[in-house]
């Protein structure tokens, strides 16, 4: 899915260079020239162009876009040392590309009125059914808008008509609002639900550090670019790492993925067969994952409070109660920044 029009119309011939130079070729050979197993992080290669597609906005706001992730960016520092307190910066979290899990395991979420009625109806049941497969102990998912029209808070997940009929999304929460990109013709019901498993902080299963153990890449037969689809790129500690390489999860590439000549892309390590890509639904290690992304211990309990417009209104809740559930939610929301501090260190 393609970044708002805007952004479009705001790149620059420098920046369409490379991408042309990348596409005159027939197929992948970057990878070909890595050592085995060797796949450059993306902190390593946050400013080459290589790593992936560069979108501008007018206002300045730079993204990386990997096939169907997008990760917002901040402008280079001018500095090595700037660079190096950015991106160690809490505060400052579009610089590096570190996993940002959503606090407490609610995700709030705004649906773009522009879509067909029916095509709602299928997010929302793509999220009914993540919630269900994962468990509300772990994560749940509610309405950002109050029933007057108002967003009652920031950081909500924003599924958005996307004009240029692509899939994608911000790969976990951001600042003040994360963007998932579906448009009804080209993203079913499978893609939904891959499309919101990256804006909980899914990375594709085949960029994981251990992939080369599992599966075979057929970097000849890649096409040129694509290249950047196969590096490593998931960066930082991760628990769901624990758990096994699944190539049938929701979140992997099959083996005719961007292929250049009608050839595999890759193939499973252990005979040689033909990876088969699953848009359908969740697997069981998908669902395990997503556990060990969202530890019931620091689920928040949702109250009607937490979106500010209910709050004001005062319905529904009483004062006191609202207060005893803001109280519990506080020490649970301290306990999962605990939690995030020392599992997840910012490198």
């Amino acid at each position: 899915m393609k970044l708002p029009a805007s952004s479009k119309a705001a790149k620059n011939s420098a920046m369409q260079w490379p991408t042309l130079l990348i596409v005159a070729a027939t197929c992948c050979v970057g990878l070909q020239a890595l050592p085995t197993g060797g796949y450059p992080p993306i902190k390593d290669t946050l400013l080459r162009n290589s790593m992936g597609q560069i979108e501008k906005t007018p206002y300045g706001t730079e993204y990386l876009v990997i096939d169907d992730m997008v990760f917002p960016r901040s402008p280079p520092p001018s500095s090595r040392g700037q660079a190096d307190r950015a991106s160690s910066d809490t505060l400052d979290p579009n610089y590096n590309l570190n996993m940002k899990f959503w606090p407490g395991g609610i995700i709030f979420y705004l649906i773009d009125p522009s879509f067909s009625f029916d095509y709602s109806k299928k997010i929302l049941e793509a999220m009914k059914i993540i919630q269900e497969n994962v468990g509300e102990e772990h994560l749940e998912f509610k309405a950002a808008q109050t029933s007057s029209g108002e967003i009652c808070r920031k950081g909500y997940m924003h599924i958005i008509n996307d004009v240029n009929k692509l899939c994608r999304a911000e790969v976990g929460m951001q600042p003040t609002f994360t963007r998932v990109w579906l448009h009804e013709d080209s993203c079913p019901f499978g893609t939904i639900q891959h499309e919101i498993l990256h804006a909980l902080g899914r990375y594709h299963e085949q960029c994981r550090p251990d992939r080369d153990k599992y599966v075979t890449l057929l970097p000849q037969n890649i096409a040129a670019s694509e290249c950047s689809n196969y590096y490593i790129t998931m960066d930082g500690p991760d628990p769901s790492l624990k758990l096994t390489y699944d190539s049938a999860s929701i979140m992997h590439y099959g083996s005719c993925h961007f292929s250049c000549n009608g050839a595999y892309t890759m193939i499973k390590k252990s005979d040689g067969s033909k990876i088969v890509a699953n848009r359908q639904s969740m697997t069981k290690l998908d669902v395990d994952k997503m556990r060990a992304l969202y530890p019931k211990e620091f689920k928040v309990p949702y109250y009607m409070g937490m979106c500010s417009g209910n709050t004001r209104k005062g319905k529904k809740m009483s004062a006191r109660k609202v207060a005893g559930l803001s109280k519990r939610s506080t020490l649970s929301f301290l306990a999962f920044l605990s939690f995030l501090a020392h599992r997840y260190p910012l490198l």
